[in-house]
This record gives C-alpha cells, structure tokens and sequence, in this order.
C-alpha cells in the first residue's frame, strides 16, 4: 500500500523566477513565486501589483456580468452608478487597504474606474474628445466620486480602526514599528507608511501618528472626516429591500 505524498506550498523572497520543488522527510515542500492568502494575492516581492491585476480581473468580469443593466438606456444614472458602487467598486477595492500603491498602478485604477463611467453614460473616447467631456461630469450624472476618495476613505477607516486597538494586538505593534537598520542607498520601494501618508494629505489631516490618532480616538468622528456615513444618518434613510430593487431592475423599471 502506497502513501500519498504530501504537498505544501511556501513563498519565496530571495528573488529567484523559477519555483523550486525540495524533497524533506518525504514530502515535497514548493516554493512558489506567488499565492492566495484570504482572497489576496501574495507576491514574493512584497508588492501590489499582483494583487491590483487580480482585483481588475475580478472586477472587470462583474461588470461584463451586469452590462445589461449597467449599459440599459431606460435605467436611470444614477441607479447605474449605485449597482456599480454596491458590486463592481466592492469587487475591486477587496483588500485595498493593505496595498502599497505606486503612481503607475493608481493610475491604472483609475483608467478602470473611468473607462466604467463612460460605459455606463454609452459615452465613448471619441465623444469625449470631440465634445470635451470630462470625467466630473460624468461622476455628477451617475452620483458617484472619484476613485482616490473611495480608496482613500477605505484605507483611513482600517487605519483608524488599527489605531484604536490595544497595544498587545498585532496589528498595531506593527502600525508603530520600525527596523532599527540604516537605509539603503537609493529611492526604497513603495511601502504601506508612504501610501497612508498620501491618503492623509489628500484629506488634509496631519501625517503626524499622534495627532492624527487622536482624532481617530472618536469612531464617528473618524468616519465623518473620512466621508463616510455615520450610523445615525443611514439610519435615517429610508430604503426598499435588495430583493424588490433586483426585481425592477429585471423589469427594466427604475427603483424608487
């Protein structure tokens, strides 16, 4: 009778290009080049480019799912730009809190974020450039925002709630440290602390941890300095139920 040999995967960092397969006590131990932890991608260069990519497919199939609706002419604006907020947007900033991002690849979410506006108005790059339509004016029509306030205000709220952990968790020991090494020479790769501090900037809230942690000492108070809605005012908001609003969505009817 044969054993079945056991497989475990590990990542690598030493930088290597080809996966390497090592045979210990009988088991074969894979080094890959990258992996999936909780739905994100994890690439062996500690950066976010695999994981944006992942997130644009991902999102970039939603809305081909719903291009029936997303594209109806008889379905109101706005109601387009709250599917897409609801799914497409959700879709692709999963994990947006924990990504350094570099220019280029902000720039490529917000080419993605853009291109679905102009899908949604049945607009084209021609019309735009012929007609010198812009993307506010897209955004006012489908009542959304730009896309740097909605990463923007998912990355301030994780990092308030990390700020307001005790200090025996994890997560914010690690908010806090540093390594006790001397820089190397060069411009240092893109890490989570220059990406927070660009959200802080955009905001403008103070970059420095102590006075930026007292404000996010207050939950709601955070929560309206990064834009979001607070409980009471959703609260106060009357809604229909997810399943009448897909019901006249089908119907070709614009909810009420």
């Amino acid at each position: 009778m044969k054993r079945k040999r056991e497989k475990n995967t590990y990542s690598q960092t030493s930088g290597l290009e080809n996966p390497e397969e090592l045979q210990l006590h009988h088991n074969h131990e894979k080094f890959a080049t990258e992996f999936k932890y909780l739905g994100s991608i994890v690439h062996h260069s500690l950066t976010s480019d695999a994981d944006v990519d992942k997130r644009i497919r991902s999102a970039s199939a939603a809305f081909g799912a719903l291009k029936n609706i997303l594209t109806n002419k008889d379905i109101d604006l706005k109601v387009k730009g709250s599917v897409y907020v609801a799914l497409c947007l959700s879709i692709l900033l999963y994990g947006s809190e924990i990504w350094c991002l570099r220019e280029d690849l902000f720039n490529r979410l917000r080419h993605f974020h853009h291109r679905c506006a102009r899908t949604m108005c049945r607009i084209t790059i021609a019309h735009t450039i012929r007609h010198r339509i812009s993307s506010a004016s897209l955004f006012k029509r489908l009542s959304i925002e730009p896309f740097d306030a909605y990463y923007n205000r998912r990355l301030l709220r994780w990092t308030g709630h990390v700020a307001r952990m005790p200090l025996t968790r994890a997560p914010r020991k690690i908010l806090t440290s540093w390594v006790d090494n001397p820089r190397p020479l060069g411009c240092p790769q893109m890490n989570w602390g220059r990406t927070l501090k660009k959200a802080l900037l955009s905001n403008d809230l103070p970059t420095e941890f102590v006075k930026w942690r007292e404000l996010a000492a207050d939950r709601n108070q955070w929560r309206a300095i990064c834009g979001s809605k607070t409980p009471s005012t959703t609260k106060e908001t009357p809604t229909s139920s997810r399943q009448d609003i897909w019901a006249q969505l089908r119907n070709g009817n614009v909810p009420s």
